[in-house]
């Protein structure tokens, strides 16, 4: 009985404050935003992956026309944009979308379109960054003073005196608050859902089950800030000491948490220099040099007969030379993603990061879409050389060696087409619900917790309050 008149309590004298009528209008108003700009974003980069997928299918049809062709053929490998950018954009019209790769290597990821720079430059209008900066500034504004609010106007007191428990008054006013706020979240999610179920280009029946994973750890996000600003009033006496610490507290977690975890990574983990690299390359490149089995010779001569002990050596040098190459390259991508894995690790101290990086999970956007995309392009590379191989062993003109000399090689290789539909194609897929839920259920739990500690710390705080 009591909870219900504390909570009905806080609705009212909240929701026809101007303070609440300006960040609810706000937060409705970026909600139909966000729905307009993520639909034309993704419009314009989904345009920009087929013409890039047109262009490539096209480039390598004409390659077809001779196997060494296909071999050397430089294959534009895209990621599919995201439906679910709308949930967590991630900069990813900044990042990697896709790579180069030929029968002998993998190129560094690389973005396929010039950037925007002037129309990119500003923070993505997603869902996270509405309840990252807005949201949370909302939950702040209207908790900071609930206890020592009402501790000034003696309301608390009065409250208190009418036998009312003090945990009634902490449940209540929580429910309360967090109704309240989830109203305009409730009507700018439904009328954006609205929108997208009028687009053609997105299947809503299929982002639904994101949708409602994000809007679980949504939940816990809201709860959490609450809780934040309910603590901080329940250990402090004055409303402006209250707003304060609050400040402080987002900025510490919003802010320098998440900005150090790089400074501690690259202290972890060193990344080499590409200046670096290619100076080992080359110092192995002669080391090999310096062996009998390996050589440089060429002769015009050996063009159209089988491969000489001369050829055979230098062939073996440039595939030695290329699995160091391969190596060395491969070892400073994993090492920056080590780097970036050992950064989000410490980033996830704080609550607000945890958030962050559980909707580019959700979204299949930012470092966690860009990884999984490189791992599906290294298993797609070893299917596709594979392929070639077994290819070349049914042509009777080929002598079956492969190196990196599209100068030269082709001379050994078979001259004859090959069928383009038989080729392997690479096709994005995105981790489904199932993976999803697996790796985000972490960031869950994570939440979760940190929701029982703060609801656990305010309650013992009240306890302990001094009301008079």
């Amino acid at each position: 009985m009591f909870i219900k008149e504390i909570i009905i309590k806080e609705i009212k004298e909240n929701i026809t404050t101007s303070k609440f009528l300006f960040l609810a209008g706000g937060v409705i108003v970026l909600f139909m935003l966000n729905a307009m700009v993520s639909l034309s974003d993704y419009q314009e980069r989904l345009e920009n992956y087929q013409s890039i997928r047109r262009a490539e299918q096209k480039a390598q049809k004409e390659q077809c026309e001779q196997f060494s062709n296909v071999v050397f053929h430089k294959l534009r490998v895209v990621k599919r944009p995201s439906a679910e950018s709308f949930i967590t954009h991630a900069k990813a019209d900044k990042l990697p979308n896709g790579v180069k790769m030929d029968f002998f290597e993998i190129s560094n990821p690389q973005y396929f379109k010039p950037l925007d720079i002037y129309s990119k430059s500003f923070i993505s209008l997603d869902w996270t960054n509405i309840l990252f900066y807005l949201i949370s500034f909302l939950c702040l504004s209207l908790s900071y003073n609930a206890l020592s609010g009402e501790k000034i106007n003696r309301t608390l007191q009065l409250v208190l005196s009418n036998q009312v428990p003090r945990a009634s008054v902490i449940t209540g006013k929580f429910t309360g608050l967090f109704t309240l706020i989830m109203i305009p979240i409730l009507i700018g999610m439904i009328i954006h859902i609205i929108i997208y179920q009028l687009s053609p280009e997105i299947a809503i029946e299929k982002t639904r089950p994101f949708i409602a994973l994000f809007f679980t750890g949504m939940l816990l996000f809201v709860a959490l800030n609450l809780l934040t600003g309910l603590l901080i009033s329940s250990l402090t006496k004055q409303p402006m000491v209250s707003l304060s610490l609050c400040l402080i507290v987002w900025l510490v977690f919003a802010v320098v948490i998440p900005g150090t975890g790089w400074l501690w990574s690259k202290q972890m983990v060193e990344i080499q220099s590409v200046h670096s690299i290619k100076v080992r390359i080359a110092r192995k490149s002669q080391e090999l040099l310096k062996m009998n089995q390996y050589s440089l010779k060429s002769k015009s001569s050996w063009k159209g007969k089988a491969p000489t002990e001369g050829l055979l050596k230098r062939i073996h040098y440039k595939q030695k030379e290329q699995e160091i190459m391969n190596r060395l390259w491969h070892r400073r991508i994993q090492k920056q993603f080590q780097q970036t894995d050992h950064a989000i690790e410490f980033a996830k101290i704080s609550p607000y990061a945890v958030f962050r990086f559980f909707g580019e999970t959700i979204s299949d956007n930012g470092y966690s879409g860009h990884k999984h995309f490189y791992h599906q392009v290294q298993n797609f590379h070893s299917t596709y050389k594979d392929f070639l191989r077994n290819r070349d062993q049914k042509y009777e003109d080929s002598y079956h060696k492969f190196w990196n000399e599209s100068w030269m090689a082709p001379h050994w290789m078979s001259s004859k087409p090959i069928n383009y539909e038989a080729l392997p194609k690479f096709t994005y897929e995105r981790p489904n619900f199932s993976e999803t839920l697996r790796k985000a259920k972490g960031n869950i739990l994570y939440l979760l917790l940190w929701c029982m500690v703060l609801f656990a710390g305010t309650f013992i705080a009240f306890v302990r309050y001094d009301v008079r």
